[in-house]
């Protein structure tokens, strides 16, 4: 890393740890999971959940990441085995496409390594379903009655939902601006990031009786800017820049026991949570192939994980 390039990433951490406006969700000693604003329940999206997710990554990744993945959606048999994340067969004569199922979120695997995302959002009665693209995102609306998850299988991670999802974007104004045109709005002005990002939090959840999720969605604040263009990036937040102008670079899931989860995944260390009573391990993006982001696993327990 360049000495400017470490710098501004110490400024922004700096940043990042001292403000009083911003709930970091790292351990105590190192950045490991999103920075967050501060929440409550006035900041929820009172109309739209985000239902589901869809991305280019295979089941086998995350398999790998300790999550059950339903084949069957696909009108593929998954065999019992495939809920074990360390069973792995050559050459396999079917997709990699496949459905991680959370209580408060849907992860749609094409398998096809493709990078673009879509997002899915959903609510009673929504009218109109809208599809819309901007930077390389495809939005889109639909109704739905039920939890995103429905029935929700028992992961070998023993994760149970997703507290928030990490979004890179190169245009982050104009990303903010067409989830607006479609009633998706965030309840909190872009907040500076350092000296070049900003950071918009976009809440969802409560509808159907579920918990809240978070998309924390960041980027330049000049989208003509290549400073993140690197591999790997200076902050785990920001994109390779190799996937197109929009990236997921983090996750949050919560899980039941980190332990267990331990025993399954290459994570590190299981370290203090700045949410209160709560433990957090990280799976560092690169550790496995073809997986998509950083996974900052955190433990389950009292009061809202964002």
């Amino acid at each position: 890393m360049s000495s400017s390039a470490y710098l501004r990433a110490k400024s922004i951490r700096k940043h990042l740890l001292q403000s009083t406006s911003l709930r970091v969700g790292v351990s105590k000693s190192t950045v490991t999971a999103s920075e967050t604003c501060m929440s409550s329940s006035n900041d929820e999206n009172e109309v739209w959940t985000l239902h589901e997710i869809v991305i280019g990554d295979g089941g086998d990744a995350w398999m790998k990441a300790g999550f059950y993945v339903d084949r069957e959606v696909d009108g593929l048999e998954q065999p019992k085995k495939y809920a074990n994340p360390s069973y792995s067969t050559t050459d396999r004569k079917r997709s990699d496409a496949g459905v991680v199922r959370l209580s408060n979120l849907i992860i749609r695997l094409s398998g096809t390594g493709e990078s673009k995302i879509k997002l899915v959002f959903g609510k009673k009665d929504a009218g109109s379903v809208i599809k819309d693209s901007v930077c390389d995102v495809e939005l889109e609306t639909v109704n739905t009655t039920s939890l995103p998850g429905g029935n929700i299988p028992r992961h070998p991670n023993t994760c149970i939902e997703m507290a928030e999802v990490v979004l890179y974007t190169q245009d982050l104004k104009s990303f903010v601006k067409a989830m607006g045109e479609h009633g998706i709005v965030s309840k909190h002005p872009p907040k500076d990031m350092g000296s070049d990002h900003s950071i918009v939090p976009f809440y969802f959840g409560g509808l159907y009786g579920s918990q809240r999720t978070r998309l924390l969605v960041l980027g330049p604040n000049d989208p003509s800017s290549s400073i993140c263009l690197s591999s790997p990036p200076s902050n785990w937040m920001f994109s390779t820049g190799l996937a197109g102008p929009s990236e997921i670079t983090g996750w949050l899931p919560v899980s039941r026991d980190l332990a267990t989860l331990k025993n399954l995944v290459p994570t590190g260390k299981i370290k203090d949570a700045v949410q209160r009573g709560r433990k957090i391990t990280t799976l560092k993006r690169g550790t496995i192939p073809k997986l998509t982001g950083t996974f900052a696993f955190l433990s389950d327990g009292e009061g809202s994980a964002i």
